[in-house]
């Protein structure tokens, strides 16, 4: 009986140390997700931030251009 009670202990551990092993798996999943949508994030903003550029150019552009019709 102790035998068994025995076996059984280091089965129930095994499985706990997959449950956990299943979980930092999961994390890790998580932490490239987070990681690749902050990279998104930020072409985004860079790109956000190249047609604010692009709009301020085009106003520089129309402001030179009303200043030499006036």
């Amino acid at each position: 009986m102790l035998v068994e009670a025995d076996s059984l202990c280091e089965t129930l551990v095994f499985k706990d140390s997959l449950k956990e092993l299943e979980t930092l798996a999961d994390f890790s999943t998580l932490k490239e997700a987070l990681v690749e949508a902050d990279s998104l994030c930020e072409m985004l903003v860079f790109k956000d931030s190249l047609k604010e550029l692009e709009m301020l150019a085009d106003f520089t552009a129309l402001k030179d251009v009303l200043v030499e019709a006036d």
